[in-house]
């Protein structure tokens, strides 16, 4: 109902806004001050507040039709006298609060997330550098104040140190075929090339040295042979005081006899620089006698059912040892004598810088066997 606007019922007119002597009611169309309302309303009925006075009123009206020539405007004005003053406030701030509160729940938990979820993900990353075998990049878990998480931590950090110091026990590279396998591994028969290697007068260098002494020279030395060895897809078997024992099993392609020379000529290059140095502080230089021979041998896992190892065994060992052995007789010398056996050379796509020193008799072996040098 506008100010001006006239309803009628029979013969007595509705009084105007002005005449209703309610100075809330009077306010309700101006524009000054007027402000949406905070809640929704149906379809049919509209609203607003007003501030009048430093209070804030609420009208809601509805429009009625069919009662006379005109619509007729019904509506209630709401104000701090009816509940919407200090209560009313208190309720909206109530109601910030509430939403203040879930906000900052909310995030709380994006934050407890992370925090519990990042420990969670240095585990899965660490767990699959482990499974990788990459132990050097396997992180330290850090504590955890989840009790939970922390014990995870702690397990953690101990298995992977009891696997530091298992690395350094078994070859990684085994370890990798072994894991790489579907099946239990059996022995089988292999065409393998087999390499021995023993320091030259031993016995008579850890003389001139301490305990302490012979142990660090010795850990040069096979820091020398192993990385030489592995670099070539060779397998370390076992240490035999002095000696290595390695072998290279066949490729995709079947072959191992080119990668096992270029070891034996790296070795070489490298036992010479290492003496040189050697030579130069006023240290013991070691030399090193090699055999390599390729043959067929059974590999696998040997041993009792509770402690096995997995090497070869057969003829082909025992005549990559003879000839390791026949380099006393033979061999030059040098910082590194490395005698191969023409079954080996045969085998060979590079035959540069090998010498053929002729057939000999090797113990343990009926027939002689050609032989040649790495020059």
């Amino acid at each position: 109902m506008k100010d001006g606007d006239y309803v009628y019922d029979g013969d007595i007119p509705l009084p105007t806004l002005d005449q209703v002597d309610d100075p809330i009611l009077e306010e309700i169309w101006r524009k000054n001050g007027r402000e949406k309302l905070f809640f929704d309303l149906d379809e049919n009925t509209k609203g607003h507040a007003l501030g009048i006075d430093g209070e804030t009123y609420v009208y809601l009206y509805r429009e009625l039709t069919g009662f006379g020539p005109k619509p007729l405007l019904v509506g209630i004005s709401i104000g701090p006298e009816d509940g919407l003053g200090l209560e009313f406030r208190r309720l909206i701030i109530a109601g910030i609060a509430g939403g203040v509160v879930i906000l900052l729940s909310v995030l709380a938990a994006v934050f407890l997330g992370r925090r519990i979820s990042a420990p969670i993900r240095e585990l899965a990353a660490g767990s699959s550098a482990i499974a990788d075998l990459d132990m050097e990049n396997v992180p330290r878990l850090k504590p955890s104040r989840v009790r939970e998480l922390n014990e995870a931590s702690n397990a953690f950090n101990r298995m992977t140190t009891g696997l530091r110091s298992f690395e350094t026990y078994v070859p990684r590279q085994l370890v990798r075929r072994l894991m790489d396998r579907d099946a239990p591994v059996e022995s089988e028969q292999k065409t393998v090339t087999v390499m021995f290697t023993d320091i030259v007068g031993f016995s008579t260098l850890s003389e001139l040295m301490s305990a302490a002494e012979t142990a660090t020279m010795l850990n040069e030395h096979f820091s020398i042979l192993v990385a030489c060895i592995e670099a070539e897809g060779g397998t370390v078997d076992k240490y035999i005081g002095d000696s290595v024992m390695a072998f290279w099993e066949p490729d995709e392609a079947g072959n191992n006899v080119d990668r096992a020379l270029r070891a034996a000529r790296s070795i070489y290059e490298r036992v010479a620089r290492d003496n040189a140095a050697r030579r130069g502080d006023g240290r013991v230089a070691p030399s090193v006698r090699i055999g390599i021979h390729t043959g067929d041998a059974l590999v696998g896992n040997i041993g009792a059912p509770g402690r096995v190892n997995y090497t070869l065994v057969g003829d082909t060992v025992n005549v990559a040892a003879r000839l390791e052995q026949l380099s006393k007789e033979i061999g030059t010398d040098s910082d590194a004598s490395v005698l191969i056996s023409g079954d080996t050379v045969a085998l060979t796509a590079d035959r540069n810088g090998l010498r053929n020193l002729g057939r000999y008799d090797v113990r343990g072996r009926d027939g002689d066997i050609d032989v040649w040098h790495l020059e």
